[in-house]
């Protein structure tokens, strides 16, 4: 999910977000334990949105790992960016960030394996200081799903609740 949005219908981050998106490439680092960030994918900025939110929030993390924001996957495809990702072996073993607007969230979760989000589950449209960690098998199949608050902001959610979720075969 992309970084704090202002209300209306700016199409770039409030200060809170620019915030956010400058810290948040720590809360990356302390997540991976030492696995090679393989790529960073943001919703582009085209026909069907000119958003620039979840591009906005990855340009620190970009310039932090030295790796270029993916995106040329717009609005609508985020189901397709997830079925494109399972297909690339050049990713095996290396961890994503994918950065995406609300509503696709959910699908693209189901896309990876965690099949208990139901298909009309989306992310809340409030919340921007979690993240949602999946990983996968070397097959490409979910292992483990989790929700995890990021505490990097000053004000961040109360709730230190993180849960990871086995997911059965």
């Amino acid at each position: 999910r992309h970084a704090e949005e202002p209300t209306g219908s700016s199409v770039h981050l409030n200060h809170r977000g620019f915030k956010r998106a400058k810290v948040i490439s720590e809360f990356f680092k302390q997540r991976l334990g030492g696995m090679e960030l393989g790529g960073l994918y943001a919703q582009g900025a085209k026909e069907h949105s000119s958003s620039r939110r979840s591009v906005e929030t990855l340009e620190p993390t970009a310039k932090e790992f030295d790796l270029k924001i993916e995106t040329h996957y717009e609005k609508g495809d985020g189901v397709k960016l997830a079925e494109d990702l399972l297909k690339d072996k050049s990713l095996k073993g290396k961890a994503i960030v994918i950065v995406w607007g609300s509503d696709e969230v959910g699908p693209i979760a189901r896309t990876f394996g965690v099949k208990f989000i139901t298909a009309g589950l989306n992310w809340d449209k409030a919340i921007f200081n979690r993240a949602w960690l999946i990983q996968l098998d070397d097959a490409g199949k979910a292992l483990h799903f989790s929700d995890v608050a990021q505490h990097i902001l000053k004000g961040d959610s109360d709730s230190s609740t993180n849960s990871t979720i086995a997911i059965p075969p």
